[in-house]
């Protein structure tokens, strides 16, 4: 390990184990933690000064009313 990143673990008091190339599901994990933090600290949230103001905004409810139905597909031809 180069010193360097052996002083950055010391000064901030964690520990690390390199995970195999071949083994996904050790990185796949770290990097979905990576992503929850960007996620939380860096993606700024919606901001609103008031509930009026948030309110008009809004898209009226009735251009986006889309009628759904359902169909029996099993019997179709």
């Amino acid at each position: 390990m180069a010193r360097l990143f052996q002083a950055f673990q010391a000064h901030y008091g964690f520990d690390s184990s390199p995970c195999s190339p071949h083994c996904g599901h050790g990185k796949g994990a770290v990097e979905a933690k990576v992503g929850m933090i960007r996620r939380k600290l860096f993606v700024p949230g919606p901001g609103v000064w008031s509930l009026e103001n948030f309110n008009a905004k809004l898209p009226d409810p009735g251009e986006y009313d889309i009628a759904f139905t359902a169909t029996d597909t099993k019997g179709a031809q």
